[in-house]
């Protein structure tokens, strides 16, 4: 079973309304925080899936709620280990 992880990563912020300058100006990315399975990591991109399950005719795991992350932006990887309470 693929690592499930957490993703740090830097997002573009959007806002669609008429804005002033000085609120234009303000605007800043969003640090995002993604959670799934990883499936790809490379210097190219990260890619995680939100949920999966076996396929039974295919033989073989199906993924859904995928996310192909830049890996320019992504700021940390971290492991979620089972049973490991950070709180």
């Amino acid at each position: 079973m693929p690592k499930l992880v957490e993703v740090t990563w830097w997002d573009a912020n959007h806002n669609g309304d008429d804005m002033p300058e000085n609120k234009v100006m303000s605007l800043r990315p969003a640090l995002m925080h993604s959670y799934g399975v990883l499936l790809r990591q490379d210097s190219e991109m990260v890619t995680v899936a939100g949920n999966w399950c076996q396929d039974d005719d295919l033989d073989r795991p199906v993924y859904r709620d995928t996310l192909a992350i830049p890996s320019a932006e992504v700021v940390e990887i971290k492991e979620l280990v089972e049973g490991r309470d950070e709180a």
